[in-house]
């Protein structure tokens, strides 16, 4: 029998925005909120009619994914609820009392821009990104895409160098990368992984053989280490020139680094602006993030 604590969100879906749903809600408790979500908290044989009931009285607000579906199936009885909160997902009119219900509108939007739409109005504050946005007449329309099944890719492996005094800084890069290490889209790789007793050298060349991806995280630290000019980082740039792994600089902090062994590829930020100097260094990683994954898309499709 199911029964609910107190929780910030019940989420509300149609089951053809499953996807939807579960995304929204990672993004949510991943930013430190909690939910309710039928495909994660109902057991197998339950009325989810009278959990979802339940489940509604116990949070502290209602979000409901907005889709054709969703407005076909008329489960948005919770419409009237003062807490709820819309999120509109797909291309849908808005029919009756809805016609005055204000949402969230991601249709069309990048991920990254997704999630700053959705917290920014949960948040209930101006919702001004920090980037200048698209231009509206040449923005393509990006409609909801059946993700690959994961059994039939393999995953991209990110190896992670970076300097020690920067561990928080990985800490984070690697929240942002939950969802697609838990979809086995991704392993990731760093120091911190060898064990007591392994050869340090001998797991790290292992490694960065194996490596598809690898991220530098690039401050003064990184920049001060012997590392960047050693035998193991001229290998590194090696793989990259002959294609066999992506090389990819993130500059974390202000730091001069035009002369580096790296200095001819593309960084992120691609605006050229160190992460640790946004205003909101969560959005910053955000569209990083979005920068990688469609990297991983492209490669899980030519990786054998």
């Amino acid at each position: 029998m199911n029964t609910f604590s107190a929780k910030d969100f019940a989420i509300s879906y149609n089951k053809a925005d499953r996807a939807w749903a579960e995304w929204v809600a990672w993004q949510l408790e991943d930013e430190g909120y909690t939910t309710i979500l039928q495909v994660w908290d109902f057991r197998p044989g339950a009325n989810p009619g009278l959990l979802m009931q339940e489940a509604a009285r116990k949070a502290k607000r209602i979000l409901a994914i907005l889709s054709p579906a969703y407005l076909a199936s008329q489960a948005y009885a919770f419409v009237q609820d003062p807490t709820l909160v819309l999120i509109r997902v797909k291309e849908c009119a808005l029919e009756g009392i809805l016609t005055s219900a204000g949402y969230i509108d991601i249709v069309g939007l990048s991920e990254a821009r997704a999630r700053y739409a959705i917290l920014q109005g949960i948040l209930n504050t101006r919702a001004k990104s920090s980037q200048a946005p698209p231009f509206p007449g040449t923005s393509p329309s990006m409609a909801a895409q059946q993700p690959d099944f994961p059994g039939n890719l393999k995953p991209v492996e990110i190896f992670m160098c970076y300097a020690h005094a920067d561990r928080l800084w990985i800490d984070k890069f690697e929240k942002h990368l939950r969802s697609l290490r838990s979809q086995g889209s991704i392993v990731i790789w760093h120091d911190r992984d060898i064990s007591a007793g392994q050869e340090w050298d001998q797991e790290v060349d292992a490694h960065l053989e194996q490596a598809h991806i690898v991220l530098l995280f690039v401050s003064p630290d990184f920049m001060a280490s012997d590392y960047v000019y050693g035998s193991e980082f001229q290998r590194i740039m090696e793989r990259n020139a002959q294609e066999k792994t992506r090389v990819i600089p993130i500059i974390l902090s202000p730091v001069y680094w035009q002369r580096s062994p790296f200095n001819l590829l593309t960084p992120l930020p691609r605006i050229g602006q160190s992460i640790s100097s946004w205003a909101n260094t969560d959005i910053a990683i955000a569209e990083i993030m979005e920068e990688i994954r469609r990297l991983i898309q492209h490669m899980n499709v030519h990786i054998k």
